[in-house]
């Protein structure tokens, strides 16, 4: 089992924290207009094709609802394409004459060990399809130290429903914008087991009733929910 020592809050800066809220808020009002067309394309390629009303119209009229779904076979002949042509990094030497085709060979190997660790095959298909759907798919690459204390490598495909891009970026490469935002549901339990029992306490009125006044800004939080298809195993109805 994990032991952590008891994590202390450190000292907070009222500005700093308004700062990234207002960020938050910039962020998920110009990503909101995407990820709406997004969800539809998502859940039009799952086979959620129909809505609401109409679901409940057809109930009352005792009619089933057919859904003949001839977007997902193309979709998966594109995939299984992009599976079949997949190759892996290979380094070469520079020609700057400081690299040597022995220290290529090297590197080459050792990508392909870190490929196999991070089961790449899975993770390029997520990220592509992700891509092919909605218009974006994001890798996240950082080195963790979980599993080595020397630390490795660890790449994971990211929600791009949950990725929040700086809105005043302007380049293809997004970490040249100010700052990129990421949401993750937690529960109180691991908000208290990694930044200790005073945020905890600090956010318990939040988690337990709803809203209540603790000290934290709540002016500028916006209280709509993130506009996403359906990710978890249950228990959540979309």
């Amino acid at each position: 089992m994990l032991i952590r020592p008891r994590q202390k809050l450190p000292e907070q800066d009222p500005q700093k924290i308004l700062l990234h809220a207002q960020r938050w808020v910039r962020a998920a009002d110009a990503q909101r207009k995407w990820a709406e067309t997004a969800k539809k394309c998502v859940d039009y390629l799952e086979g959620r094709q129909w809505g609401q009303d109409d679901l409940q119209k057809l109930a009352r009229e005792k009619r089933p609802a057919l859904t003949l779904n001839k977007i997902r076979p193309l979709v998966n002949l594109v995939l299984g394409y992009f599976l079949n042509q997949r190759t892996d990094i290979r380094y070469l030497p520079g020609l700057d004459g400081m690299g040597t085709a022995e220290i290529a060979g090297v590197l080459t190997h050792v990508e392909k060990q870190i490929a196999e660790l991070n089961q790449m095959g899975f993770q390029d298909s997520e990220v592509f399809l992700d891509g092919l759907t909605t218009g974006r798919g994001y890798f996240h690459t950082k080195v963790c130290f979980e599993r080595n204390t020397l630390g490795e490598i660890l790449t994971r495909s990211r929600d791009n429903f949950a990725t929040y891009l700086d809105p005043d970026a302007e380049e293809y490469d997004i970490n040249s914008g100010t700052f990129i935002n990421f949401s993750r549901w937690v529960s109180f339990d691991e908000i208290e087991f990694h930044y200790g029992e005073e945020a905890a306490m600090r956010l318990g009125p939040f988690l337990r009733h709803g809203g209540v006044m603790s000290g934290m800004p709540t002016g500028i939080v916006s209280a709509e929910e993130e506009a996403s298809p359906a990710r978890r195993f249950g228990m959540v109805e979309d």
